[in-house]
């Protein structure tokens, strides 16, 4: 009988755990790597349809903006890391989150010659409203 609390217990503390607090959401800058990782693996209809409606992109630019990051991709190589992020204050208009990655490979010069951008809404987005490449002038 000694058991059968114990056995109680742990079986109440499994119950719990699934069904008590919902899934985390996962980290927006997870989402913006995620969502550039899937553009540079060749998939535009799939980044298309990854961002948020009323997103800025159409289907044939979406297309054209992932031929540019496989175009930088076979230049640079595939890794992507983490850049810098910040709001954007267009004039009149809500903030935009983005997120800036840049090519694991041009990342020991001060700074990248290529960025990959992802906006989103707000800091609460999990789908982009936009993205693309920015060259970087010198």
């Amino acid at each position: 009988m000694r058991r059968a609390p114990g056995a109680l217990f742990g079986f109440l503390a499994w119950a719990a755990a699934g069904l008590g607090a919902p899934a985390a959401r996962p980290p927006q800058a997870f989402l913006a790597r995620h969502f550039l990782l899937n553009a540079l693996a060749g998939r535009p209809r799939a980044a298309h349809a990854a961002l948020a409606p009323g997103a800025a992109l159409s289907a044939a630019q979406a297309a054209a903006q992932v031929g540019v990051l496989r175009a930088q991709a076979r230049r640079w190589g595939p890794a992507i890391e983490l850049y810098k992020l910040g709001w954007r204050l267009p004039e009149g208009r809500p903030a935009l989150l983005f997120y800036q990655f840049r090519f694991a490979a041009d990342s020991a010069r001060p700074g990248p010659h290529v960025v990959l951008d992802v906006t989103f809404q707000d800091s609460l987005a999990t789908r982009p409203l936009w993205f693309g490449v920015v060259v970087r002038r010198r």
